[in-house]
């Protein structure tokens, strides 16, 4: 289901980025960019909750886009209600959804935009706001409990606030740096300020409970946000080179073409290298396959059973139960 809602979000992405940028060829850049990214190949294919969540946040921007741009409350409605369920999918969902819907909104559609969407949107938004109540008591509760048994990161070290997509082994390095040709877009520098805005916050709210095995599974969001400046400025720089065209333009493209597309080589490796989970799944069945046909008593590790004075981050004890259930 998650590798067919990956699928699915694409035409979506490239339909809010064409109506947010104005320019086709950026939106077919950033369909390719999702499209060939390792780390969100391997997310879409995985359990991260973070799956749907991308779908209904593409459908939010295309739905407050046109809401924007056609004056239509039935638009904002629909795109309040795909935001209610983000927000409810994941803890920092509660701020992040609302900010990314303010921020775009404001720089598409300016303040007289940023008033509509207050005076169109507020009853759509007062109902999200007491569908979410439970969730946030939820996540203020199960966060009091985390800190009191020293098992949320942030509380314990900022070791691990990291940035993953400058991490060349997670994202191809040469493509961050595209946002700063981006920034030089002067008639969309407040859209691309509000998606880098965007794209920070997010970043910053996975540092509350981030361990490094969790960061490209989590900080996926925050990077996709980022990708439509990405593509904006490879779209942008592209165009100036190919401009009035020289030969030695064209090798310089031609350069930077390679180069980007080697940088996108270490992360694709990393992805496909077998992870200390996979070896222990793979042992666990391979186990499973060698024991008798009789009856046998299984013995695991579970909570409560193991008492240690190490200072650092408390991993979640995992055994594959199901499997031995018959």
């Amino acid at each position: 289901l998650h590798a067919v809602l990956g699928v699915a979000s694409l035409p979506l992405w490239a339909a809010a980025a064409s109506r947010l940028l104005g320019r086709s060829r950026a939106a077919v850049l950033l369909v390719w960019l999702l499209a060939l990214l390792p780390t969100v190949v391997v997310h879409d294919t995985s359990e991260a909750n973070t799956v749907p969540i991308l779908w209904w946040l593409a459908g939010i921007l295309v739905l407050l886009i046109d809401a924007l741009d056609k004056r239509r409350p039935l638009e904002l409605t629909a795109a309040i209600l795909l935001a209610g369920l983000c927000m409810i999918s994941r803890p920092e969902q509660l701020l992040l959804v609302p900010f990314v819907m303010l921020a775009v909104g404001f720089a598409h559609g300016g303040l007289a935009g940023l008033r509509w969407l207050l005076a169109a949107g507020w009853p759509a938004a007062m109902a999200v706001v007491f569908l979410c109540l439970p969730q946030a008591v939820h996540v203020g509760e199960r966060a009091a409990l985390l800190k009191a048994r020293h098992s949320l990161p942030l509380m314990q070290s900022v070791s691990f606030a990291w940035v993953g997509v400058v991490d060349p082994l997670l994202y191809p390095a040469l493509l961050w740096p595209f946002t700063f040709v981006a920034i030089r877009e002067r008639a969309l520098r407040g859209l691309v300020v509000a998606l880098l805005a965007s794209a920070t916050l997010a970043f910053a709210l996975t540092w509350a409970d981030l361990c490094p095995a969790n960061i490209a599974r989590v900080q996926v969001l925050g990077s996709v946000l980022l990708m439509i400046p990405v593509a904006l400025g490879i779209e942008a720089g592209a165009s100036h080179l190919i401009r009035g065209t020289t030969r030695g333009r064209a090798l310089i493209a031609g350069g930077v073409a390679l180069a980007i597309a080697a940088s996108f080589v270490p992360p694709w490796l990393n992805a496909m290298e077998q992870t200390p989970e996979d070896q222990e799944e793979a042992f666990v069945r391979e186990a499973l396959d060698k024991l008798p046909e009789q009856p046998v008593q299984l013995v695991r590790l579970g909570y409560g059973d193991v008492d240690s004075t190490h200072k650092g981050t408390l991993v979640h004890l995992y055994f594959p139960d199901y499997l031995f259930e018959d």
